[in-house]
């Protein structure tokens, strides 16, 4: 959860005067074992977050899918491959 909303606090931040959350949908973080996804829902589900950044409020709801990073891709992919070629 905590990268996730560092991404989502970095993409947020002020680039010429503007928030560049104007146009931001949300963050994806792909770590090895896991991957966590920060958005703006259009409405928020009970278990989300506010964060106030920059005078702006924001409902962010954030989700870590386990077993679904890098290195767990990587690992069922090459599983994949022995189970075609065997």
């Amino acid at each position: 959860f905590k990268r996730a909303l560092a991404v989502f606090i970095l993409e947020t931040s002020k680039k010429d005067g503007v928030l560049a959350s104007q146009k931001l949908v949300g963050a994806l973080d792909m770590g090895g074992a896991s991957t966590q996804i920060t958005f703006v829902p259009s409405k928020p589900p009970p278990h989300s977050s506010k964060l106030k950044l920059y005078g702006n409020e924001y409902q962010l709801y954030t989700h870590s899918y386990l077993c679904y990073g890098k290195k767990e891709a990587e690992r069922r992919y090459l599983a994949q491959l022995v189970k075609v070629w065997k």
